[in-house]
């Protein structure tokens, strides 16, 4: 199926989102985002999902003062996680995203975190959308 910003956000989600547990450094967070190449990851405390992560919480805590190797993820994760159903229409994401200045949504489904999606997924989905009423 090809994905259109009327298409449900199941489609452009990170499934098997990456996780890190609650107990990591910073510095280990760090490592984790850099190998997989992305901004945000899911926190977990042994199988449930108990918030999110991401690049500028990691940022903001060393900026404070925070000592990479000794502040955990548990220390400055997001807790009040802002998730949509996985049925929402990606467009609806992408306004979302833009009035609540988010560049990452979890998606949710049974009161679980079942993926990740970005500001630049959901970007490219209706600019494509966008440029081919222009043709």
């Amino acid at each position: 199926m090809d994905t259109d910003s009327q298409s449900p956000i199941r489609t452009l989600v990170w499934t098997d989102p990456v996780t890190v547990d609650r107990s990591a450094s910073l510095r280990e967070l760090s490592a984790r985002l850099t190998e997989y190449g992305i901004g945000v990851a899911v926190v977990r405390d042994g199988p449930t999902s108990v918030g999110v992560v991401s690049e500028r919480d990691v940022v903001a805590s060393i900026a404070e003062g925070g000592d990479p190797d000794v502040v955990t993820v548990g220390d400055v994760m997001s807790r009040d996680v802002i998730g949509v159903p996985p049925d929402v229409r990606v467009f609806d994401v992408a306004l979302r995203m833009v009035d609540e200045n988010l560049r990452h949504l979890a998606v949710e489904e049974g009161g679980e975190i079942v993926g990740i999606v970005s500001i630049k997924d959901v970007t490219r989905v209706v600019t494509e959308d966008l440029l081919a009423t222009w043709e």
